[in-house]
């Protein structure tokens, strides 16, 4: 049984209907629409974003580390923590900057895996 834990950003629900996936059914890069959020700054969030980059036409990836610099790169972005979801397809980061038409999110936050005894 994995145990997720999913963010407490603003109005974040109307996002797991659908709009949103945790990481940990993350298998390959897969096209879920042409502008992707990928929510997380561990390996595992790196490596999706990276591996999206090669079938979205833009990959936004949102990190939480603090002095983490934005990047604009090709078809990847780089904004810092990610503090809201908004139900229209825009995303608002901790410094006020945004990003419209965000087709998905995946988060790649924290889960806890329990094994059965």
């Amino acid at each position: 049984m994995d145990i997720i834990s999913y963010p407490a950003y603003q109005r974040c629900q109307g996002w797991k209907n659908g709009r949103a996936s945790h990481s940990s059914w993350y298998r390959k890069p897969d096209f879920l629409g042409d502008k992707i959020l990928v929510d997380g700054g561990g390996s595992n969030s790196q490596d999706i974003a990276a591996e999206m980059c090669t079938v979205s036409s833009v990959v936004v990836h949102a990190v939480t580390v603090p002095g983490e610099m934005t990047i604009d790169a090709g078809n990847f972005i780089r904004r810092g923590r990610l503090i809201e979801l908004k139900a229209n397809g825009q995303v608002v980061f901790d410094d006020g900057t945004t990003e419209d038409t965000i087709d998905h999110c995946i988060l790649a936050t924290e889960f806890i895996c329990i094994s059965p005894s």
